[in-house]
């Protein structure tokens, strides 16, 4: 993983930390967690500018996982994860960190009781 990718993994986990969630965050869940969670999913970044900068746009997904019976609840705790990460300016060292919002969808699972959300975040990594 680049330093931009690190970087931004560091600052979105702070940001869910202390934005007000119902749900723990992980970026790695240990094993046999039930849900509900958020989980810090997939990255994936591309060089912003020339290599020596260390910029890069990078696409985040949070997954969220949940049993029960609506739906509802997954959409709560993505305006919650919306709230916290959209458009802010979150700082780690040496580094400015700043999602938008890009897409959120929320769907029921085969099982019939487990609801998958997914939020996507298209974030700038900026040096400083």
């Amino acid at each position: 993983m680049s330093d931009a990718q690190n970087a931004t993994e560091a600052a979105i986990f702070t940001a869910l930390s202390e934005g007000g969630l119902s749900w723990p965050v992980h970026q790695h869940v240990p094993e046999d967690t039930p849900p509900p969670v958020n989980i810090i999913g997939d990255m994936s970044g591309t060089p912003l500018g020339d290599k020596e900068s260390g910029d890069e746009q990078i696409e985040v997904e949070i997954t969220t996982v949940y049993q029960g019976e609506a739906r509802k609840p997954v959409l709560d705790e993505q305006a919650k994860i919306i709230a916290a990460l959209d458009e802010q300016h979150l700082a780690v060292t040496g580094w400015t960190i700043r999602p938008v919002k890009e897409s959120a969808s929320a769907f029921l699972m085969p099982d019939g009781e487990t609801y998958l959300g997914t939020t996507r975040f298209t974030v700038f990594a900026l040096a400083e």
